[in-house]
């Protein structure tokens, strides 16, 4: 059981919190994690919910839809989860502050040097078993930095 299933009353739809190098669980603002996959699959492991993101950037780190080199990093939503950003960089409990043109939250494919010769080929990777539905929501982000200049799947589509 995630830590979101177990801290959210049975009423609520769990909540995870990222802010941009946060050091903890994403189980609030204060304790806002910089993980935003982990975040992502946390809510879905919980049954669905919503992750929040503080203005930043946030830059793929994992492979949650296969692959193993670096270029293969991305992120990926998941069904019964809706993704927010642009909040405050502090963060902010609710939805009142939520302002994607005032707080712009990035998803970046810039993971290495200078330019985009070395970076990602995809922020969000969704192969066709993904099969992933309306339910799966990403809102108030900016996709940047993708270089799909690779072989197969890799060469098809960039930010997304």
């Amino acid at each position: 059981m995630s830590l979101f299933a177990a801290v959210m009353p049975a009423f609520a739809l769990p909540v995870a919190f990222v802010r941009e190098k946060a050091p903890g669980d994403g189980s609030s603002w204060t304790n806002a994690t910089g993980d935003l996959q982990y975040a992502i699959d946390s809510i879905r492991d919980a049954g669905g919910g919503f992750v929040y993101v503080a203005e930043g950037t946030c830059r793929p780190d994992a492979f949650p839809n296969g692959g193993s080199t670096a270029r293969a990093v991305h992120f990926s939503l998941r069904n019964g989860v809706t993704v927010q950003g642009g909040f405050p960089p502090g963060g902010n409990p609710g939805l009142t502050e939520r302002d994607p043109q005032r707080y712009p939250t990035v998803c970046s494919a810039e993971i290495g040097n200078a330019g985009a010769g070395d970076n990602a080929c995809h922020v969000f990777f969704h192969p066709a078993g993904s099969a992933l539905t309306r339910s799966a929501v990403l809102s108030g982000f900016t996709i940047t930095g993708t270089n799909a200049d690779a072989a197969g799947l890799s060469g098809n589509g960039t930010g997304m």
